[in-house]
């Protein structure tokens, strides 16, 4: 679709579907155009439901990386937690700390690394950090975190492809559309070349606006 927009095809499609039960009734039964004219339905129903899914699936990923931000946080608060007591610890128990390092500056999988490493540590460690005030419930709670920090990627990554797939449908049914389209137009134009109103009908509904060219 070199030069148009898919906004543009999408419209002219429809003024095409409208205008060929109006103007074109007699177009002969069975014949090419006949059948480029019920092929074209298809092709159109085909860009507006793929493009319906194609939003839906941008909108999954969005939500996805919202709650992939929440579940990052968590586990930045639950780490950096740990790690601010137990450096108080280590001043009594020297190198305590050294299992506990603070997460600033980690990407994403040294962090979900870390904090799987650090999990067991600290149930081990429970009966000193619930003397520092922390809870049992608090302890545990890093594997909710990571839990839904990988549910939050597998959402993510399957709107993604999903949403692939939608593009990869929908630009295929634009070309087969025009392929349709240009079939038609041949069609038209010689079957009913004595016929201006029909003609001028057809140009108007089959018109594609292109695309401004840049300066």
């Amino acid at each position: 679709m070199l030069g148009y927009k898919q906004g543009a095809v999408r419209d002219m499609f429809n003024r095409v579907l409208d205008v060929l039960p109006v103007e074109f009734t007699d177009l002969p039964a069975g014949s090419d155009a006949d059948a480029a004219a019920a092929d074209l339905q298809a092709q159109y129903n085909v860009v507006i439901s793929e493009s319906g899914a194609q939003s839906g699936f941008q909108g999954t990923g969005e939500e996805g990386t919202a709650l992939r931000a929440v579940a990052r946080q968590n586990i930045r608060d639950y780490l950096s937690t740990l790690g601010r007591t137990a450096r108080s610890i280590s001043r009594k128990t020297p190198g305590f700390d050294s299992n506990y390092p603070p997460p600033s500056g980690m990407e994403d999988a040294e962090l979900l690394n870390e904090a799987r490493a650090v999990a067991p540590k600290a149930i081990a460690d429970k009966t000193i950090f619930i003397g520092r005030g922390l809870t049992l419930e608090f302890l545990e709670s890093i594997d909710g975190f990571i839990a839904a920090f990988d549910a939050s990627q597998d959402t993510t990554n399957v709107a993604v492809g999903s949403r692939g797939a939608a593009v990869s449908e929908k630009n295929t049914a634009y070309e087969k559309g025009l392929d349709d389209v240009d079939l038609l137009n041949d069609f038209i134009r010689n079957f009913y070349r004595d016929q201006p109103a029909k003609l001028a009908a057809w140009k108007i509904a089959s018109h594609i606006e292109r695309s401004a060219k840049r300066a």
